[in-house]
């Protein structure tokens, strides 16, 4: 079952990837994927086994960390410290907890905020794995459709 909720999550995510395009940042020998979705965008399933409510207002953070070896590399999952901040266009900040969700050799960090119709909003999100000399930071930008 564990297999299949992994299966059905990683396949809920790369369908979204034509809606809600992922970004990736390579630094050294890491890359971070990140993308931010709203959760009535999750299948049912996937979002009762992760614990989330799905809502058109509800936007979901989702941050992987992985250490490659080479381009060619796929890369493996890692451990990493994710702190993320985001900043509305009024300049309201607000600090976003992160959930850290272990899968066989898969690790997602998730964050969840509520958010309005038209909403952009400014992540700053900062990943430390155990290995890296510095914490890598990435500003990411991106506005909610609700309705």
């Amino acid at each position: 079952m564990k297999q299949l909720n992994t299966a059905l999550l990683i396949l809920c995510m790369l369908w979204l990837l034509p809606v809600q395009a992922e970004q990736s940042v390579r630094s050294g020998e890491y890359e971070i994927h990140y993308n931010a979705i709203t959760t009535n965008q999750l299948t049912a399933m996937v979002a009762s086994h992760y614990g989330i409510s799905r809502s058109s207002t509800q936007a979901m953070l989702n941050v992987t960390v992985l250490k490659k070896a080479s381009d060619d590399d796929l890369g493996t999952a890692v451990s990493a410290e994710v702190a993320v901040t985001s900043r509305n266009l009024t300049g309201q900040m607000q600090a976003i907890d992160m959930r850290k969700i272990e899968e066989q050799d898969a690790i997602y960090y998730i964050g969840l905020k509520k958010v309005r119709n038209l909403e952009t909003l400014h992540y700053q999100i900062t990943v430390t794995a155990d290995e890296m000399n510095e914490p890598i930071t990435i500003k990411y930008t991106t506005q909610f459709y609700t309705d």
